[in-house]
């Protein structure tokens, strides 16, 4: 294996000699003798995607080449090596580093074994196979304590990992000053958790002190201006993992660290973009009850504001177009007046409806979803009834040419539900008030729940999160129903 590997990286050598001749662009050429393949390819990453950047092809036997006239942006690159699963290799690309030559053994995967003209990814092998011996260290001292559960066993075992841990940190923190600014040193000094100092107080005082230190250090170690951030493995969870975990859920909050976080990147401008597309995607997906103010307020700040340059017009308009449907809706919010029909025809709007709590019921007598959820709204009516709650059902039958009557089977369901009866029935058979639309609802069933001035207290829920909700309303519980969708 020594000579093989020593023949392999002389051949390799000599082939890399003649790099410094090529024109400006990149010129990555690959010693890979447990391939075997025809071809492999590059890719990078991008925030928390990668993406395919070329292809090589086998040439001298174990020898592949990636070259073109552009260099390439600096980041975390891929090497993709079939069949499937791949094997997949991470190193460096630099912009004063684009013309190189890697090899690898069957020994180093998945890291390089040798870089030629690139100190950094030198320096990134290193460190990834000194993770690999400390990673064996660390199954050694489980090993070693398994099955011991004896207090005495259990804290020799946690002496013994501390112990490792500062070893590891120690020599990550040789092996990142070796090379300030490097790539490779931005990859280790990413991965450092904040060192926590000792607090005094009590056990909640200290564990609150804990966690505010520990977020006011989480990001140290990252300077958003670097516009290789966008090309690394690690920057889409980092972020996500602070909001997500140290944040407080409440939407103001998190509107609060956003725009901050957004406002450090402003300059790097890709890495803006991405966060900017990433915090409103992640708004728009929630499954958590008030998220849409993320969304709105995203949508107000940046890309009505006209920062959002890189959206056509039309994809533009339908976000905003999408912000100001919810915007009337959002929590906190007077809900909108509508004019519907009883069965006898009368006009009623939905604040002629004076009581405590107003469950405004969106429903459809052919929706399975709603059949399911009938039973349940029937028996919380019962229950709540008596604290002042009325449900204002609106049925979403309208009447069209395929349906001329297509009201009437509201009714007819109604008949059926004698206890529906009891509740506000109304419709709307040609959609003057656009309940669809001004509600959106686009789905049934939907629910929204409103105090005494119709103010909007939750909405989209399901039904049977109804009576944890309105226990906590009533102060029957003290801690609110988890708000998810």
């Amino acid at each position: 294996m020594k000579l093989l590997r020593t023949f392999l990286f002389a051949v390799f050598a000599l082939i890399s000699m003649g790099i410094q001749a090529q024109t400006p662009g990149y010129h990555i050429e690959i010693a890979c003798p447990s391939c075997h393949q025809d071809t492999i390819f590059l890719g990078n990453h991008y925030g928390n995607n990668q993406y395919y950047r070329d292809t090589a092809y086998l040439i001298q036997d174990t020898f592949y080449v990636f070259e073109g006239n552009k260099p390439l942006e600096p980041g975390v690159y891929l090497l993709i090596i079939p069949p499937n699963p791949p094997r997949i290799i991470q190193f460096i690309v630099n912009e004063n580093e684009q013309e190189f030559a890697l090899l690898l053994t069957q020994d180093s995967f998945p890291a390089i074994e040798e870089a030629v003209g690139s100190d950094d990814n030198q320096l990134f092998a290193d460190y990834i196979k000194y993770l690999k011996v400390a990673e064996l260290q660390r199954n050694q001292i489980l090993y070693k304590y398994d099955g011991k559960s004896d207090p005495a066993s259990q804290d020799s075992m946690q002496t013994d990992l501390i112990n490792l841990n500062g070893q590891v940190r120690g020599a990550q923190e040789r092996l990142a000053a070796l090379m300030p600014g490097s790539t490779a040193s931005l990859l280790i000094r990413s991965s450092w958790e904040p060192q926590i100092p000792q607090f005094t107080g009590d056990t909640q005082e200290v564990k609150m002190q804990n966690y505010q230190y520990y977020k006011d250090h989480y990001f140290d170690e990252i300077d958003f201006a670097d516009h290789r951030l966008i090309r690394t493995p690690f920057i889409h969870q980092k972020v996500f993992n602070y909001l997500e975990r140290l944040v407080s859920p409440e939407p103001d909050s998190l509107m609060k660290e956003m725009d901050g976080l957004l406002a450090k990147m402003e300059g790097n401008e890709e890495l803006y973009k991405y966060f900017v597309i990433q915090f409103l995607n992640w708004s728009a997906r929630s499954e958590v009850v008030g998220y849409d103010a993320i969304y709105v307020h995203l949508v107000d700040q940046y890309y009505a504001g006209g920062k959002a340059d890189w959206l056509g017009e039309d994809q533009l308009n339908r976000i905003l177009n999408t912000a100001n449907t919810l915007r009337p809706l959002l929590i906190g919010k007077q809900a909108p007046d509508l004019e519907m029909h009883t069965q006898d025809n009368q006009i009623l709007h939905l604040y002629d409806v004076e009581s405590p709590y107003t469950v405004l019921f969106i429903w459809d007598p052919e929706c399975g979803h709603c059949k399911k959820a009938m039973p349940m709204m029937e028996e919380f009516y019962q229950k709540y009834k008596d604290d002042g709650v009325k449900i204002f059902a609106i049925c979403s039958k309208l009447r069209t040419q395929t349906e001329p009557e297509g009201d009437t089977k509201c009714w007819e369901f109604i008949d059926e539900h004698p206890e529906m009866k009891e509740w506000i029935n109304v419709v709307d058979p040609y959609h003057q008030s656009r309940f669809k639309v001004v509600y959106d609802a686009k789905t049934t069933p939907q629910i929204y729940v409103m105090d005494k001035d119709k103010k909007i207290l939750s909405k989209k829920i399901g039904a049977e999160q109804l009576p944890g909700l309105f226990d906590f309303l009533l102060g029957k519980q003290i801690v609110p129903p988890a708000p998810v969708k």
